[in-house]
């Protein structure tokens, strides 16, 4: 339907109800510092927004602020708005703004709510909505569920419906729509012409993906846009938040002596990122290859014309690459390859020995920038059980002991109990197990 709508600015009214809305946030940021410290430490240090916007339907967060409806505020008693704020800290502290990668928005939004419904049980919050799902999701990733959701037939619904259901939406979607990395808040009075009517042919369908009430039925004769709406997540937001997250465990365990194991774990995490495979085997090469590039004095041959040129050599890697051949690296092996191979070319000049193993060395090959790595298709020997010690049993008979070592495998093997005394990265398949508790780990998606 064409309606035309009138876009306004909050009212003098709405701003004496924002600040009474601020009051009430400020107090409740109090109650979970005391209650839940760990989280309260995280929401001390985030802005709380009070907003009067028909973008925002509840509240939402990019990470470094909290938003908050004052409407939707208003109508909570004291438990459920504990939840709300411990809600959004989740999201900002499990870092969802970051995690989306492609995946369908909505979808996403439900299986990241699930994620900190898992949490929460841990924290004990008792909460007002959950979304239907599976108890056996427990300890899963956002993405894990997302993946999960698709087949997922939820149970019939019986009494609470969520907080969907609180809105007027019995969709049994998330009540809050969380800001993601790369989302545009659109400003109704930007979209069309800039003058105070906008027309939309638009339907009600509920929570728009892109952001809150984008999509609203214009059916009202006007629009509020509040400037403190203005969600923005950048570059520096992730580590922002690990400061943060760090800081808030940091003070729970100088007075409590003692972090919940849940939180603990996020902290190692953070303290100790896991990177992609890729930019972890870039990052471990690159540490291994000591002298890297040096320049060298100036070259003789343009002395004579008063340049002072320097000339450049590239000092020479030398590596050994063991795969695993016993048949669940097989799937992960060209991309593994072609990313070692553009690597390789990248670093000039090095030797590799490639060892082929599963309980024992299958084959041998060496490689070289003047016989380099091959860029297609690689085929393989073996297929037998696994054993990592030949290939370290091998590399101590070598003349020249290797730089560094990346071993390809699922890690279900014996390993040397002690580590050698060059640097080993242990790239794993998906479904793996450690094999030993030295070296580093990546794993190979």
């Amino acid at each position: 339907m064409n309606t035309t709508v009138n876009i306004r600015n909050t009212s003098q009214e709405e701003e004496k109800r924002k600040a009474i809305c601020l009051e009430q946030l400020s107090l409740d940021r109090q109650q979970l510092l005391m209650r839940w410290p760990f989280i309260g430490g995280v929401i001390m240090r985030m802005e709380l927004v009070a907003v009067r916007d028909d973008r925002l339907e509840t509240a939402s967060t990019d990470g470094n602020s909290i938003f908050v409806d004052i409407d939707f505020y208003s109508t909570l008693d004291k438990n459920e708005r504990l939840f709300v704020l411990a809600h959004e800290v989740w999201h900002s502290v499990l870092l969802h703004f970051s995690r989306l990668k492609g995946r369908d928005p909505e979808r996403f939004n439900i299986a990241a709510d699930l994620e900190i419904h898992f949490t929460l049980a841990q924290e004990e919050m008792k909460e007002p909505w959950v979304l239907p799902h599976d108890p056996r999701w427990a300890g899963l990733s956002a993405e894990e569920i997302y993946e999960k959701l698709e087949d997922f037939s939820p149970p019939q619904k019986s009494g609470s419906q969520g907080a969907s259901a609180k809105n007027g939406n019995d969709s049994g979607g998330s009540f809050d729509r969380h800001i993601y990395q790369g989302d545009h808040l659109e400003d109704p009075r930007e979209a069309g012409n800039n003058s105070a009517q906008q027309e939309s042919t638009e339907e009600n369908s509920g929570n728009d993906a892109a952001a809150g009430k984008n999509q609203k039925d214009f059916q009202d004769t006007e629009f509020v846009v509040d400037n403190d709406y203005t969600p923005q997540v950048s570059s520096s937001t992730t580590e922002r938040v690990r400061g943060r997250v760090i800081s808030s465990a940091q003070q729970v365990e100088r007075t409590q002596g003692k972090l919940p194991a849940h939180v603990a774990r996020l902290v190692e995490n953070m303290l100790n990122p896991i990177l992609p495979w890729q930019e972890l085997l870039k990052q471990f090469v690159s540490s291994c290859y000591g002298g890297k590039r040096r320049w060298l004095p100036p070259s003789r041959r343009h002395v004579w014309h008063d340049l002072y040129l320097p000339s450049m050599r590239d000092e020479k890697i030398s590596a050994v690459v063991a795969v695993d051949t016993s048949g669940s690296t097989i799937p992960g092996l060209d991309s593994f390859f072609a990313e070692l191979h553009s690597l390789m070319k990248t670093f000039g000049r090095y030797d590799l020995t490639l060892i082929h193993c599963d309980a024992a060395i299958q084959k041998v090959e060496k490689f070289s920038d003047a016989h380099p790595v091959p860029s297609g298709k690689m085929e393989f020997q073996g297929g037998g059980g696994t054993d990592f010690r030949p290939v370290f049993d091998y590399v101590k008979k070598m003349k020249q002991p290797p730089e560094l070592l990346i071993y390809l495998t699922d890690g279900y093997g014996p390993a040397p109990e002690q580590a050698p005394a060059y640097p080993v990265l242990w790239v794993l398949t998906k479904d793996h197990l450690k094999p030993c508790s030295w070296g580093k780990f990546t794993v190979l998606e």
